[in-house]
This record gives C-alpha cells, sequence and structure tokens, in this order.
C-alpha cells in the first residue's frame, strides 16, 4: 500500500517529492555474510520500462518476456519498486551518488554530478567543455558528492568495465568500456531545455489529437548503441572475463530499449498480437478537471492532452509497440545472461537488473515519464545471485537502494553516512527475506 504523505513544488520546476510508505512491521538489521571471496557482479539497466510489466499482483499488460521473467524467478524480485526520480539524469545520478537529488541539485537531464570521485577540482570534462571550468566548480561544490558505488568498487579492488547508456557525468567514461549519453548540455540550442526551464511560466503550446506515430517495420528498432553495447557485454563474458581469479569483476551493460524512440518490428510485435491488451488496450483517462496541475502541463507539452480524441485503434498500435520494445529489450539482456552461463562464473556472480524509471504510454493522457504516478515511476529491481532464494519480495524498493545494495554484496566500504544515504541495503532482504528498516523511499 502507498500513501503520498507529502507534494511540495519546487522553485521554476513542478516537480514533487514523494514519500511511499509501506505499511509492514519493521524487522531488526542483522550483519550477514555473503559468498566466500569477492563475487562478480553483473549490472544490467535498460531505459523507460515500466516496472508493472514484470508485476503479477498489477493488471498492468504483461508482454512475454521469457529472460526477465527467468531471472526473478532465480532470485529475490522487488515488484514494488520505485525510480528515485522519474527522470533519466535525476534518477541516475542519485541511484549512483545514493543521494537524494536534493543533495546533489539535479533536476532534470542537463546538469549531472560535476566532479570525479568526488575530488576537489576533479571536474567531468564534459561539464567543462559544455559550462566552463567556473561554473563546473562551482557546481561541484553545491552537490556534495563523494564518488559513485563504481568508483568505491574499483577503489576497492574490482576490475570495472562499463557499456552503454550512462547519463550521469562524474568521469565514469576513464573507466575500461564504452559508455553514452553525457546529461551536459551546455548552451547548445534544445527546445526540451527551453520547456523544463520555463515551466513556471505555465506556457504551452495548442493542443490537439496526438498522431502517435510508432512504426512496425523496422529491421533493427533499437538504437545502434544498444546492439554495441551487447555485442561488447556478451563477448567479454563468452571469453571468460567472470573466470578471472586474480580479482573481482563488475560489468555494467546497459540499453536503452524501451525508451523512445517508439519503433518495432514484427519479430517483437507478434508477441502482441493485436487484440492481446484486452481492456487496458485503452487506458482509463481521468477526466481533465481531476488531474494535477503538474501532470496537465506535462501531458500539453508533450501534446497528450487531447489523446482520448484519438483513434482507439492508433492508441491501441502505439501502446503495442511499446510492450514490443520491452520484447526487444528482454532479448537484448537475454543474451547477455546467456554468455554469462557460457563463458562460466554464474555461480560466483550476482546480477542485478533495473530500470531508471517508467513510462507512460498514453496513461494519464501522457507519453514518456517526468510524473509520480505509477507508470512513470515504477521500476522492475531483481538480484540474484550466491545464497539469494527465489523469492518475490512485496516490501518497497528503490534505485537509492542500489548503492548501498552493490557495496554490501562488494563487501566495500561506503564513502558516506548512513544519516546521508539515501536508500538501505536489500542484501539482507534478498538472502534473509529480512524486512528493510525503513517502510518508506523517497522520490523526488
Amino acid at each position: 500500500m502507498m500513501n503520498i504523505l507529502l507534494i511540495a513544488a519546487l522553485p521554476l520546476m513542478v516537480t514533487a517529492r514523494v514519500h511511499h510508505r509501506h505499511h509492514r512491521e519493521l524487522g531488526t538489521h542483522h550483519r550477514h555474510h555473503i559468498h566466500n571471496g569477492r563475487p562478480n557482479i553483473l549490472f544490467l539497466i535498460a531505459d523507460e520500462m515500466d516496472g508493472r510489466v514484470l508485476d503479477d499482483s498489477n493488471p498492468q499488460f504483461k508482454p512475454p518476456m521469457p529472460n526477465l521473467r527467468k531471472l526473478a524467478t532465480e532470485g529475490a524480485h522487488f515488484p514494488v519498486a520505485y525510480a528515485s526520480s522519474p527522470q533519466c539524469v535525476p534518477s541516475r545520478t542519485s541511484m549512483m551518488s545514493g543521494l537524494h537529488n536534493s543533495r546533489m541539485q539535479v533536476w532534470d537531464n542537463f546538469l549531472g554530478i560535476a566532479n570525479i570521485d568526488g575530488k576537489t577540482g576533479a571536474l567531468d570534462s564534459h561539464c567543462v567543455q559544455a559550462l566552463g571550468q567556473e561554473v563546473c566548480e562551482e557546481l561541484s561544490k553545491s552537490q556534495y558528492t563523494n564518488g559513485t558505488w563504481i568508483d568505491v568498487l574499483a577503489e576497492s579492488g574490482y576490475n570495472v568495465n562499463l557499456y552503454g547508456k550512462m547519463h550521469v557525468g562524474a568521469g565514469l567514461d576513464r573507466y575500461n568500456g564504452s559508455i553514452q549519453e553525457f546529461p551536459f548540455t551546455g548552451k547548445k540550442a534544445s527546445s526540451k531545455a527551453a520547456m523544463e526551464w520555463s515551466r513556471a511560466t505555465g506556457i504551452t503550446p495548442i493542443q490537439s489529437a496526438p498522431g502517435l506515430v510508432a512504426p512496425d517495420n523496422v529491421k533493427a528498432p533499437a538504437l545502434p548503441e544498444d546492439y554495441a553495447a551487447i555485442d561488447a557485454c556478451t563477448t567479454l563474458l563468452n571469453a571468460g572475463l567472470f573466470t578471472n581469479t586474480k580479482m573481482p569483476q563488475f560489468l555494467y551493460c546497459s540499453i536503452i530499449v524501451p525508451h523512445p524512440p517508439y519503433r518495432t518490428n514484427s519479430t517483437y510485435l507478434s508477441r502482441v498480437p493485436e487484440g492481446s491488451l484486452g481492456n487496458l488496450s485503452i487506458p482509463n483517462w481521468r477526466d481533465k478537471s481531476t488531474v494535477h496541475p503538474s501532470d496537465e502541463y506535462t501531458s500539453k507539452v508533450k501534446h497528450m492532452w487531447d489523446v482520448d480524441q484519438t483513434n482507439k485503434s492508433v492508441v491501441d498500435h502505439f501502446r503495442r509497440v511499446y510492450f514490443s520494445m520491452c520484447n526487444e529489450a528482454d532479448a537484448l539482456l537475454g543474451r547477455v545472461i546467456d554468455a554469462l552461463e557460457n563463458g562460466g562464473g554464474r555461480s560466483n556472480t550476482y546480477i542485478m537488473y533495473v530500470s531508471d524509471h517508467g513510462e507512460h504510454a498514453t496513461e494519464n493522457r501522457q507519453v514518456g515519464k517526468n510524473s509520480m504516478l505509477e507508470a512513470s515511476s515504477r521500476v522492475p529491481f531483481i538480484i540474484t545471485g550466491p545464497g539469494i532464494q527465489p523469492r518475490t519480495v512485496q516490501q518497497l524498493a528503490s534505485l537509492h537502494d542500489i548503492y548501498p545494495t552493490i557495496l554490501d554484496i562488494a563487501q566495500a566500504t561506503p564513502r558516506i553516512s548512513s544519516t546521508d544515504m539515501a536508500g538501505e541495503s536489500l542484501l539482507p532482504v534478498a538472502l534473509h527475506g529480512k524486512n528493510r528498516t525503513r517502510d518508506f523511499i523517497v522520490s523526488e
């Protein structure tokens, strides 16, 4: 059960701070022991996957997604998980730093973590290139970050390889691999940035029924970066990366799909055939007079306010394309899991799978994310590995919990205090079925 305790509008932005509270008796957190030696860690992350597609207790449509469903049955599945912020960069930076967005002052996709490894004067090169040395130094001082959990893993002896979308900053492109998406856009013209930075004006476009263009005949519908990232990850794993006995391995494999562009092909669309959505074909849109002003504004700037005037067959097709994109994400990530099995090392490997936020797919008169509503803020969250028995955990989870959980798995010491830590380790929950210490999570 979720109660909203507080909604506070932030200056110049229609952004909410929301507490999700889950009513459960609290347990005691005990220190525990994990696998002898330091385990390998495989971190899988998709972009914009609605966590409800893997939550069998939720009425959301369920694409087949056999690989992720199998993964969920092999470890601890947290179906009631939320993004730390329902937008790419704020979500990913808070996840990586272990801090609340309000602590870091990261609210949109145009500013990330400015410093490198928490060091004064060491600045992300993309920040400097976009904003200049002086601005990045001031930004760094205001963010209170002390590196990311990737930096802590490297410092503690892990061999780090990173592939795919990152969207964080923090100089993480200095590690082995190839990451894409850097949050600092600087002074480049951007209509999206203009909209996000001028929300307080309330100016919105003239509305009409959206076209919802979603091609279904694209030969390779995911972006080229996704195929490149998956190829790189599978190559390393097939070659036995996780059988290295000299040092523990960390591999980050990130894909953009099912993030837009909304497009698919017959291979994936055939798994969501016409008529398969049933009564979920057309969302049950709320009366416009009851929509929160923040969501009304967001809907209008996305040209979605009058989606109820769009032909129903077009809406159904658009939604089926999105769920087909979830199928492609499953197929790509399944290749990585298969490569781990083939190359060896699975028995000493923890796998974590999440998404950075969800997707409306026309629910709530919106597409994309940018809302505290369930479609936008729910994320998948799975942990498998040594000692974790298959279980579905109906406790709250958050992307904030990744920082302490990853470092708990790695037996590494966090760099931030328990007071500043936005989340808590879910390893005791995954290993022993314990209750988490906090009965709430925070999303901003």
